[in-house]
Parts: C-alpha cells; structure tokens; sequence
C-alpha cells in the first residue's frame, strides 16, 4: 500500500532523513522507533507531504505521491495524527469530529456516532469545548478527527508522549481495534511496549537512516539491537 524508497529529506540545509526505505502492506501495521532526533517525525511528515522530501520516492497504492500538498494526500486516503495533536480548543469535541470528515476511500464509513462508542471518553465530553479535555482524550479526539476521514491508513506520531500508563494502555487496546478492522497504521513511537501492541513489524531509524528492519520477534531474539538503537 505505501512504498517509500530512497527517502531524504529534512530542514533548510540540514538532512535529517538519509536514503530510508520501508513498505506498509494492506491491513498491515509498522513502527518507527528511535531515539528522540533519530528522523521518526520527520519521516512520517514526509509521507503526509508536510516535508518536501529531497529524493527519492513515496507510493500509496500505486501511485507517487511525494511533494503533493497535505490535502491531496489526505483525500487520496492517508490520515494524519500529529505529536502536539493540534485540537481546535474553542471547539467542542464533536465540532473537531466533524472537521476531520471528507469522502475516503474506505466502504466502512466512521461517523461520530462510531467514534465516540471507540472512544467513550471523550463521548461523555461530546458537547464540551476540546480545551477542557486532558491530554489523554485530546489524543483520542486526535485520533478520531483523523478517523473522520476515512483513512486506508493512519499515520501516528509519538501518540504515547505525555501519557499516563493506563491511557496508553487504552489508547493501545483502541489503536489494535483499529488494526483488526483493517486500517494499516504507521506509528512513530519510543514506547516500545505500545509499538508492538499495535504493529507486527518495525524499522529503527537512527540518525536519519534505517539500523534495523524485522519483526518484533527478530528485535526479542537479539537483546543487542535495541540496547546499541534504542538504548539511553
């Protein structure tokens, strides 16, 4: 479903992806790990076509897609979950549902009905302003918004970061929810456990280019990947 090949991109002069490749298949689920600076959100921004990547090439279903505008991409079915989330606050929580919505490309149509029973959380706040919820049902909101769109795939990034322990938690049993209905999702995460609560696969990303592509039972097999990769 999603090809990238031979990435590079990055900020003014400075490179912070350097020639990274990975594939998402249809249904499939992958994490991005790394170190914080590694090039994890700068990839993923890359793919949602906030970055103008430098080379290389990115596919989604076939067809390029590399230097179009946020907006087409979205539409052409890939939604988009930011690290700060970047919720509407004067709005309530169903207004930033329906903000998110467009056509997609998936026959399972999420409305805001679906949304808030995946999310019962933010269902009790439905009419509240989004400014009032806590970080966690922020993030779920996020999520949803993004849902709204009926995405083919969903694109994560550090949604764990700020999160209490049992909000990840939650937050993991929803996003597996989500893989089990088929939606292939990207996630960019240093939290390994909820990485592979939600992902089958991963790449480690390490100053701007892959040190590591396999299953998580490949990274289990071999302790000295993730403390030479991930390690503080």
């Amino acid at each position: 479903m999603l090809e990238v090949r031979d990435l590079r991109s990055g900020y003014g002069d400075a490179l912070a992806i350097d020639g990274i490749s990975f594939n998402v298949a249809l249904g499939e689920s992958l994490a991005v790990l790394g170190r914080n600076g590694a090039g994890k959100t700068t990839a993923l921004k890359t793919v949602m076509g906030l970055i103008l990547p430098w080379d290389g090439t990115i596919e989604f279903k076939g067809t390029p897609i590399a230097g179009l505008t946020a907006d087409t991409i979205a539409r052409a079915g890939i939604g988009y979950v930011p690290e700060d989330r970047r919720i509407f606050e004067s709005l309530s929580v169903t207004e930033n549902l329906l903000a998110g919505e467009k056509s997609g490309t998936r026959r399972a149509t999420w409305t805001v009905a679906r949304i808030l029973d995946l999310f019962p959380e933010i269902a009790r706040r439905a009419d509240a302003p989004a400014g009032t919820l806590s970080g966690g049902e922020r993030q779920m909101l996020a999520v949803g918004r993004a849902l709204m769109g009926n995405p083919d795939l969903l694109l994560l990034d550090e949604p764990s970061e700020g999160l209490a322990p049992v909000v990840v938690n939650r937050l993991g049993d929803a996003l597996g929810a989500l893989r089990d209905d088929g939606i292939a999702i990207l996630i960019s995460e240093q939290n390994r456990r909820l990485a592979r609560r939600v992902a089958e696969n991963l790449v480690i990303i390490e100053t701007g280019r892959i040190a590591f592509s396999g299953s998580f039972a490949d990274l289990d097999a071999d302790p000295k990947i993730a403390a030479r990769h991930l390690g503080v």
